[in-house]
């Protein structure tokens, strides 16, 4: 039986996609207006909005100067309205283990999502790999960091969540038994130690 679950937050208990799109009309708008996203990108940029990381998505269109205005944007919005998570979320709070939320993106930003779902009591603790206000290199360096704060083995611990280049790949490299939640469009990983659909199967995983 495991003793602690380290979960992803975005496509793996929350879809970004559900939250209402019109909310970050003004965040595009102040992009556009200062010229740094055009027309032409302007429709990607919005996709991509909803279906990378942050940190993703600022390597991809913004350089130092305009990345700046953008996380700007991001840490000043209002708090966002009541969020749900996905269907099975709440399996986090029926199995009998620490939880740990660790997740990437602009601090405020995440925090504002956390909040809005109401789950921060869900978790021991929560981590925020944020690109710009840097604390750690990396999941891997959290993970290792919460091991080693409570004196984990990795045989005690599971990592669970979608992205095969981040929490997957940081958990696999510290010998933890990885699952990655298969959401609707997320491309299986090559190395990973359970593949899921639903979150239903996570409490027998755990159990073992």
């Amino acid at each position: 039986m495991k003793k602690a679950i380290i979960y992803d937050l975005d496509h793996t208990l929350f879809n970004p996609k559900t939250i209402e799109r019109d909310i970050f009309e003004p965040v595009f708008e102040s992009l556009k207006e200062v010229e740094l996203i055009v027309d032409y990108d302007l429709a990607q940029f919005k996709l991509d909005f909803f279906s990378i990381s942050s940190n993703a998505l600022i390597e991809k269109y913004f350089n130092d100067r305009s990345k700046e205005r953008f996380i700007q944007c991001l840490r000043n919005m209002n708090p966002l309205p009541k969020l749900e998570t996905y269907k099975d979320g709440f399996i986090v709070q029926e199995i009998n283990t620490i939880n740990y939320l660790v997740t990437s993106g602009i601090k405020e930003f995440q925090n504002n999502k956390i909040d809005a779902l109401s789950i921060r009591n869900w978790f021991a603790e929560i981590y925020i790999d944020d690109p710009i206000d840097v604390e750690w290199s990396g999941k891997e360096e959290i993970i290792k960091l919460i091991m080693n704060k409570h004196n984990y083995d990795k045989s005690e611990l599971l990592v669970v969540g979608d992205n095969a280049e981040s929490e997957i790949k940081a958990g696999n490299n510290l010998g933890i038994e990885t699952i990655q939640i298969l959401r609707k469009g997320i491309k299986a990983a090559d190395v990973v130690t359970y593949k899921i659909k639903s979150l239903n199967k996570l409490k027998m995983i755990a159990n073992q």
